[in-house]
């Protein structure tokens, strides 16, 4: 639900998509429910589904939820990202754990 995948969305609908899922590990805050409303003002169907793709079991659920109820998939574009960017020198084995979302305790 970051600003690239709502990007990504709109680009979608501008082009004709009718029917959207949106995948994100955390809450929809209130910037992303605006451009949510946008995008079904727009015609689309918006579906937005909390799940974490790093997770199988959550992403089977994904994939059983959209077969049952929605058109037939037609693409996937993966488009997470978090920045924690900076000087090499000034990074951190934590930062960089949170920017590839590994458990540095496994």
């Amino acid at each position: 639900m970051g600003g690239l995948g709502l990007l990504v969305a709109q680009w979608m609908v501008e082009r004709k998509a009718k029917h959207l899922v949106l995948v994100g590990r955390s809450e929809v805050n209130a910037a992303a429910r605006s451009q949510i409303k946008k995008l079904e003002q727009a015609g689309a169907q918006v579906v937005v589904i909390r799940a974490d793709v790093s997770v199988e079991g959550e992403v089977a659920q994904l994939f059983k939820d959209i077969e049952r109820s929605l058109p037939p998939l037609r693409g996937i574009i993966h488009s997470a990202g978090t920045l924690d960017d900076g000087v090499l020198v000034q990074q951190t084995w934590e930062r960089f754990a949170r920017v590839l979302a590994i458990n540095l305790d496994r």
